[in-house]
């Protein structure tokens, strides 16, 4: 017994430290969950052939193997309800059960015994209440699509909000840039009058200078005929 508890620990061990990363306590519950109700419903049909017994037998490896699983990272955890959960799993559901597929397996696989007392502690779920496996799936397979399309409605409205504000700062955009081209346009009048200015005022001066020397040529004229009738 306590070479087979040793050997149980390394599987324990083992399994946790390849699967840790990778699943968490909830995943293998459901995991276990769902073999054990496949299994469950291939054990209830009247006709168990060798490979149905065989695939239970699989199952059955891997529900003990989650539930393994599922000691270790209770350990860890240092759950003491979660690690007495898993345990009382293996001891009440997966130890029984594959007794029966064993011995099944080796009495033929054919053989009808052996069932009513393996499913008299096991009341069959309801496939048409919210209590079985198969529903309860489809629950929370439905919690999450609800929860995915109000995701999608947020971020379609988070888009449109989005989209709106862009909206608005292209137009605050093109009116800045409409009223740069006005600013621009003003500029380039104003420089053109300047210009314009600057050449009136240019010819202006010229016209100046010449009223001016034209007057000093005048008066040097009359100063010199003044001279001369002096004389």
């Amino acid at each position: 017994k306590t070479r087979v508890d040793t050997t149980e620990q390394k599987l324990i061990e083992q399994s946790f430290c390849d699967t840790m990363s990778s699943k968490s306590y909830d995943d293998y519950e459901r995991e276990y969950n769902a073999n054990l109700s496949r299994v469950r419903a291939f054990l209830a049909a009247s006709n168990r052939p060798v490979s149905t017994l065989k695939e239970c037998d699989r199952l059955l490896g891997e529900s003990r193997q989650c539930a393994i699983a599922m000691v270790g990272m209770a350990e860890v955890e240092g759950d003491i309800l979660k690690i007495d959960r898993a345990k009382q799993l293996l001891e009440r559901d997966v130890t029984p059960l594959l007794k029966e597929v064993t011995k099944a397996l080796d009495e033929g696989g054919s053989s009808d015994g052996g069932r009513q007392e393996l499913f008299a502690g096991y009341n069959a779920p309801d496939p048409f209440g919210p209590s079985s496996d198969t529903d309860r799936l489809i629950q929370d397979s439905e919690s999450l699509l609800r929860e995915t399309q109000a995701l999608c409605a947020e971020s379609e409205q988070i888009g449109e909000s989005t989209l709106h504000r862009l909206g608005m700062q292209r137009e605050q955009l093109q009116i800045a840039s409409g009223r740069l081209e006005d600013t621009a346009n003003a500029a380039d009048q104003a420089r053109m009058l300047m210009m314009e200015m600057g050449r009136r005022a240019f010819r202006n001066k010229m016209f100046l200078y010449f009223v001016i020397t034209l007057l000093v040529f005048a008066n040097c004229a009359m100063l010199y005929r003044l001279f001369f009738k002096k004389h």
